[in-house]
């Protein structure tokens, strides 16, 4: 692995030479984007544990969106599902028989779980490494813009790209319990972040996003997945949401690509 994903944690930056957390997305620094993210992507598909895999592919999108003339990054909380209920995520999952490549799979996943067709996303590039989640699924992280609104095609244009409304969003509820997003300048907010690490390599940004949920949220006892049930003496992790975990490392890969973190 690179040094860049080694190094210590360095302060959040509220500008990088990529893009401004106070300026929306546009083409040029799509483009920008796109371009250092390529440069960072790393092997077919190397595990943690440095093996390789030819099957059991998965792909997760980082939704870069503008929202009330802001750049962010949209999340969803997962529904009541077998594995990871409740957590914060990307969209994505298992590549299918039928899906011609990951591109395909993340595009696929996106119009499935939010609604969102191939007019409205624009993906930039994969980056990594990919990881083996605890399942042993190989996941490749790809990023790209989405709007709910038809993208346009001057892609030398310098203007914001138009804003999203989750609102209009067509989430599938039985995988999305619900949406949210951070800004740019939120996710770059100290207050925010807690060191943490992944699967004892270096530390990165834990974000916490406990305001971001309502009330109803709340109202099941909440456990990490490799910690014990409730009832077999787990502790309730009350009423504290972060992004952590595979979400929470590919985050910190992109935001420091970008030159954020």
């Amino acid at each position: 692995m690179s040094s860049w994903q080694w190094a210590a944690l360095a302060k959040p930056r509220t500008s990088s030479r990529i893009l401004s957390t106070g300026s929306p997305f546009n083409w040029t620094t799509l483009h920008a984007i796109s371009k250092s993210l390529s440069e960072h992507t790393r092997g077919p598909a190397v595990t943690h544990d440095g093996t390789y895999s030819e099957s059991g592919q998965a792909a997760v999108l980082l939704p870069l969106v503008n929202i009330n003339n802001k750049p962010a990054v949209l999340f969803q909380v997962r529904a009541n599902l077998r594995a990871h209920k409740g957590e914060v995520s990307f969209p994505g999952g298992k590549k299918d028989d039928d899906d011609k490549d990951l591109e395909e799979t993340v595009k696929r996943e996106t119009r499935e779980e939010i609604g969102i067709s191939s007019e409205r996303l624009h993906l930039l590039s994969a980056f990594g490494p990919p990881e083996k989640s605890i399942a042993g699924t190989i996941v490749f992280p790809y990023a790209g813009f989405l709007s709910t609104s038809i993208l346009p095609t001057n892609i030398n244009d310098s203007s914001p790209l138009a804003n999203t409304l989750i609102e209009d969003l067509d989430i599938n509820t039985a995988e999305v319990a619900m949406m949210f997003h951070l800004t740019l300048e939120e996710l770059t907010d100290e207050r925010r972040l807690t060191r943490h690490n992944f699967r004892g390599r270096p530390p990165y940004w834990c974000v916490n996003v406990s305001d971001k949920v309502p009330e109803e949220y709340w109202t099941t006892p909440r456990v990490l997945p490799d910690e014990p049930s409730l009832e077999e003496g787990g502790v309730d992790r009350g009423r504290r949401l972060e992004i952590w975990g595979l979400t929470g490392w590919y985050l910190h890969l992109f935001m420091r690509t970008v030159g954020l973190w």
